[in-house]
């Protein structure tokens, strides 16, 4: 027989494999190179479970009861190999088990297989979770546990020894990653399965803001004291910014031309990438602030760029065809834009968040330069897992990150001790 994964109301249909492989080559296109083969296999196992009989009859109209999602964590979990690699391949069972709900607490073995933990869900039996077997995925899928030299190498290999902590955080940013690449993979699939001509492609020609930018910035006469000034601080912003570090600190006064420079600076980072850094990210703490920068850029290079922005103030109006603003509108769930205005509130939730909804949004904040502004605004209580992220996402995911701020405090030794090994 054919398993679906699924039918649309107008009967097309989706094969369970067709899905699998799809969601994979998703997954592995969203990972960094080394793990891409976990991303693989985890959008290979997520759905898994769909090869039971019950879901098979609930997808046709039935109202069987089947937990599907967890199947492939359980599978992974049943696994016979050795402790390095179950630490991995946990992380993945994070994921599979929580593609739908979140990434569950891990819990404890003396969880009960009815809570939602994911020690409990490892532990449900067919009697729980569907009276159906999925052992018919093994007809179709044959997998196996990819090598972990350069996992393992990239997460712990220069964590100083006896460093716990930093091995955990380690763990739970991955896994916060590789859940992304996933919900978002799949997510995708299905979008392209029922809605099959959605448009979902932006674009920015950098060559020409950077064009536009030039013109705006060469057309402040330097004849007086002020102007003077700013010339000579965007010189040297542009001068220092020249190195391979991951992380610039720009510290200019109120007045001086922050916002315009610090995207000169990104413009620059993303040429001199020669096309491995893809999007510009710029991180504003107040919708005041953000609101006069986004109507700044726009009327800048609207035409040359489309623009996403993602705050609470913002809806995009979708009314009268406007084909623009509703792949604006999709785009603010996993950020795909070449240009994002976002607040800190929405950045750092998504580096954290536990739900896909949220975590969409990380892997795609790879590739990027990232611009915070007045980054000394950051709220005490939470500076540690901001840092952290920032450093994570610089150091790991190929980014690049410009802090800015007219009143930078000495962040030195908080870089020392939350961004380690961070250029």
């Amino acid at each position: 027989m054919e398993y679906y994964a699924h039918i649309t109301e107008d009967g097309r249909k989706q094969t369970v494999l067709e899905h699998l492989n799809a969601t994979s080559a998703l997954c592995g296109r969203f990972a960094i190179n080394e793990f891409k083969p976990f991303a693989e296999l985890a959008g290979l196992l997520h759905d898994i479970g769909k090869y039971s009989l019950a879901f098979q009859r609930r997808i046709k109209g039935g109202k069987e009861h089947f937990e599907h999602s967890v199947c492939g964590a359980i599978e992974l979990h049943k696994l016979e190999t050795d402790k390095s690699r179950k630490i991995f391949l946990s992380m993945l069972e994070y994921c599979i088990a929580g593609h739908h709900t979140g990434l569950p607490d891990g819990g404890s073995v003396g969880d009960k297989e009815y809570e939602q933990t994911l020690q409990a869900r490892l532990k449900r039996e067919h009697e729980y979770i569907g009276s159906s077997d999925y052992s018919a995925y093994k007809e179709e899928i044959n997998f196996s546990v990819p090598d972990l030299k350069k996992p393992f190498m990239l997460m712990f290999g220069d964590v100083e020894k006896g460093n716990e902590r930093e091995k955990i955080e380690r763990y739970a940013f991955f896994t916060r990653y590789l859940f992304s690449c996933l919900t978002d993979a799949d997510f995708l699939d299905t979008e392209r399965t029922f809605t099959p001509n959605t448009d979902r492609q932006l674009n920015a020609d950098f060559d020409k803001v950077s064009e536009i930018l030039d013109d705006k910035l060469g057309g402040f006469k330097a004849d007086s004291d002020l102007q003077k000034a700013r010339g000579r601080l965007l010189r040297q912003a542009r001068e220092n910014c020249k190195g391979e570090e991951n992380v610039f600190l720009l510290n200019m006064p109120t007045g001086s031309g922050k916002t315009l420079c610090s995207l000169r600076l990104a413009l620059d980072l993303l040429k001199k990438s020669g096309g491995k850094l893809k999007r510009i990210i710029c991180v504003i703490p107040y919708t005041s602030i953000i609101e006069q920068t986004a109507q700044g850029f726009t009327e800048l290079f609207g035409e040359y760029a489309d623009i996403l922005q993602h705050h609470s103030n913002f809806v995009y109006n979708e009314s009268g065809g406007d084909m623009t603003a509703a792949k604006l509108q999709k785009a603010c769930e996993n950020w795909d834009s070449p240009f994002v205005i976002t607040t800190n509130v929405q950045f750092f939730q998504s580096l954290y968040h536990y739900k896909g909804s949220g975590l969409r949004k990380l892997h795609n904040m790879g590739d990027s330069v990232i611009i915070f502004d007045e980054i000394h605004l950051l709220p005490l209580d939470v500076l540690q897992p901001c840092l952290r992220g920032i450093g994570y996402i610089t150091k790991f995911l190929n980014s690049k990150a410009i802090l800015l701020s007219a009143t930078m405090p000495d962040m030195s030794r908080l870089f020392e001790e939350y961004l380690p090994n961070v250029p």
